[in-house]
């Protein structure tokens, strides 16, 4: 192994936190270490996980841009970094970017709209070299995924969070040890959008001259809880499908609405867009009110896979709760029992944690028979065995549970 460079770690999110300590892991022994956060990064989790506050429970030196410009031998690693890179202002470097989108198409911005509002059928992650150009420089590798044709913005963002982690576990290392291949990026099918390219503050969805598949496109593609949601007719949405009916009435006239939906005229066939319903879902989950939980599941199922501004899904608050009545209810409804939020927590771990504070199991043993996996490691790089604690009282007992479905 090389030794003893600089490693600087820049950017934000989930995609940074679970880099960091992957690239802590494996090379802080032959390493120095550094971190440059986003400018916004305010030391505290939120939906996504703080870089700045991760990078100083490790320890590590938080520098600036301008810092590590004059620092030799580095290896600068961009996870999600919010600023322009401009490689002649570094005095020795390999500069290294992950872009969420397969390279060259869907260079610069907003790689969690465009692909779907072009109904593409595949994106993924690039990892590259960072040269004068925006997403331009040669392609060092890159990991590929389907796209439902339903699929929506925040749905994409949390594959491409997931997929980037595991092509940065994947291939870092040979990258840090200057052990890798590039290839030129090729001219065809080169795509760029710009930061001018969605006015998300008037966001609209343009009924006329857009046919069906455009609507329901548009509507998935400006889907992301944590920072809008389409606003139609009075009221914001969450989901929307296409129909067989044809109406008379002029593109986006309401044909039909009732509590939950609104049906909408386009130049083709009408739309059915989903009023959106969620926190009152989970009122129904913290409630455990069943009948509401099954209806608004029924009539909505993106709901069993939202979660809120601190990355809490309806099937996390009933683990972490001890809400046995609405644990029960979500998986027979179909939620994902191993989906993990932002910060690579499952729902398991929150049930295990109210095992720990409670001794009451059985939201863990629920869990575990419907198949949860123990061995699910959060971007901390921690799984459930790493979180039991000796000293706790129902140690033991958690321990033998977890033990038999391992």
């Amino acid at each position: 192994m090389k030794g003893k460079g600089t490693i600087c770690i820049a950017g934000k999110n989930s995609i940074a936190v679970a880099g960091l300590y992957f690239i802590y892991e494996q090379f802080r022994e032959n390493y120095n270490i550094v971190v440059l956060p986003d400018d916004k990064d305010s030391g505290l989790d939120e939906w996504q996980p703080s870089l700045k506050k991760h990078a100083t429970l490790l320890g590590l030196n938080l520098v600036s841009l301008s810092d590590v410009y004059e620092v030799e031998d580095l290896c600068f690693i961009s996870l999600e970094y919010f600023k322009l890179i401009k490689p002649e202002k570094f005095k020795d470097a390999r500069l290294y970017n992950i872009h969420f989108s397969l390279l060259p198409a869907y260079k610069g911005m907003y790689t969690s709209a465009h692909p779907i509002l072009n109904g593409e059928k595949r994106s993924g992650c690039t990892i590259h070299h960072i040269d004068e150009g925006i997403d331009t420089g040669s392609i060092i590798t890159q990991i590929s995924f389907p796209m439902k044709k339903d699929i929506y913005c925040k749905e994409l963002y949390e594959k491409y969070l997931l997929n980037g982690q595991k092509l940065v576990e994947k291939t870092i290392g040979n990258i840090i040890e200057d052990n890798y291949d590039a290839i030129p990026q090729s001219s065809e099918g080169h795509s760029y959008y710009s930061k001018n390219s969605i006015n998300y503050s008037d966001l609209k969805i343009k009924f006329d001259s857009s046919t069906t598949s455009d609507v329901v496109r548009q509507i998935n593609a400006f889907t992301f809880r944590d920072f809008q949601l389409p606003f139609i007719e009075g009221h914001h949405v969450f989901g929307v499908s296409e129909t067989d009916l044809v109406s008379s009435q002029s593109p986006g006239s309401i044909t039909y609405e009732d509590d939950y939906t609104i049906h909408l005229s386009t130049e083709e066939r009408d739309v059915i867009v989903e009023k959106d319903t969620f926190d009152q879902f989970l009122e129904a989950v913290e409630s455990e009110n069943v009948l509401n939980i099954k209806r608004l599941a029924k009539q909505n199922p993106r709901l069993l896979k939202e979660s809120n501004n601190q990355g809490w899904s309806g099937l996390i608050i009933a683990a972490y709760n001890g809400l046995e009545s609405s644990l029960a209810t979500l998986i027979e409804c179909g939620a994902d029992i191993n989906k993990t939020n932002p910060k690579g927590t499952t729902p398991l771990m929150y049930a295990t944690e109210h095992a720990i504070n409670s001794g009451n199991t059985n939201g863990m043993e629920m869990l575990l028979e419907q198949g949860a996996n123990p061995r699910v490691k959060d971007i901390l790089r921690r799984d459930i065995y790493s979180y039991l604690d000796k000293q706790k009282p129902f140690f033991s007992m958690i321990q033998k549970i977890l033990s038999r479905a391992d």
